[in-house]
């Protein structure tokens, strides 16, 4: 009995969903799950930890998700929507040996150059700290640098992370990409509750981490049963990484336009009175949880399973620390 429940279990969360009412139900109760745990983990940190007299930490905290979330929106939402994902789901029905070779490679540039660029915010985060948030004082400005620093970490997970989570919606299979966010959230909940009463608001920040680092491994058994073997290549004279890169281009650089109105509420809302910026990110979530829950649910499975239709990696607009 105890062998057929965890068969039945792994034939449920590995079983490709075809029909797009079946696959839109299931990413609705995963995003549902994950947007729940989202109220429990701000509840925590708001009405437990920070809220009130320490919310100007709370501040520093998502004010520190600016830059590397910047990083990462730069990097492969351009590259999953626009590039990646349509071309390797092509390959994929034509010749599946060349799309695990393209995935490889997408991923060592991708973790390559976030390397590269990781390395320079790293050496001059505090500059970068103080375009996005001017008006912090010393002491805010040197924990926004600690903290940021902190989150390039978490980066790392998520930019291979992301690459799985296309792959595996090239699949169609959406059950597992869907707990990756639950998995995440749970990262946080745990940094938050265990973490917090000994070292603040590094806490939470280390739960990203392991948050990030959850993300990222729930989705390996899946992908290495749909036959995935990584290989340390880089392809770039291939005529399909040739056009994944030109494609990105333009998505890449909408993109950095749209960069702009999250750094701007950053900068404006750090000049505030403090808990400005907390709470202004509390309420977006709020005013965001039915768009997620209902119209990129069903708009995301019908793109994905339309002929040759791709939608993106979901859940990827957006703040890490708001979209999931």
């Amino acid at each position: 009995m105890v062998k057929n429940f965890f068969k039945n279990g792994r034939n449920l969360l590995f079983r490709r969903q075809t029909n797009i009412l079946s696959a839109a139900v299931v990413l609705m109760i995963m995003v549902l799950a994950s947007r729940i745990l989202g109220f429990v983990r701000n509840r925590l940190l708001a009405g437990n930890f920070f809220f009130p007299g320490s919310e100007w930490q709370l501040d520093v905290y998502f004010a520190a998700f600016r830059i590397p979330d910047m990083l990462f929106q730069l990097l492969v939402m351009g590259v999953l929507s626009a590039a990646f994902i349509p071309i390797f789901s092509r390959l994929l029905s034509s010749n599946a040996k060349r799309a695990w070779v393209l995935a490889s490679t997408a991923i060592n540039a991708g973790f390559l150059v976030f390397l590269f660029l990781s390395l320079v915010i790293f050496i001059w985060t505090p500059q970068f700290c103080s375009l996005i948030a001017p008006n912090f004082n010393f002491r805010e400005l040197s924990l926004m640098v600690s903290l940021t620093r902190l989150m390039l970490l978490a980066q790392m997970f998520f930019i291979v992370s992301s690459f799985l989570t296309g792959i595996l919606q090239s699949h169609q299979r959406f059950l597992i990409p869907a707990l990756a966010p639950v998995a995440y959230n749970l990262g946080i909940i745990l940094g938050i509750i265990f973490l917090t009463p000994y070292v603040g608001i590094y806490g939470p920040t280390i739960g990203v981490i392991l948050g990030a680092f959850l993300h990222f491994v729930i989705q390996l058994p899946l992908l290495f049963h749909l036959g995935f073997k990584y290989q340390p290549v880089l392809l770039f004279k291939d005529a399909c990484v040739k056009k994944m890169f030109k494609l990105m281009l333009p998505q890449t650089l909408s993109l950095a336009i749209l960069q702009f109105p999250p750094s701007a509420v950053v900068f404006i809302a750090t000049s505030l009175t403090a808990g400005s910026l907390s709470i202004f990110n509390f309420a977006q979530q709020l005013n965001d949880f039915p768009i997620g829950l209902f119209g990129l649910t069903i708009g995301f499975v019908w793109f994905n399973n339309r002929p040759g239709g791709f939608a993106g990696s979901f859940g990827g607009s957006g703040s890490r620390y708001q979209a999931i």
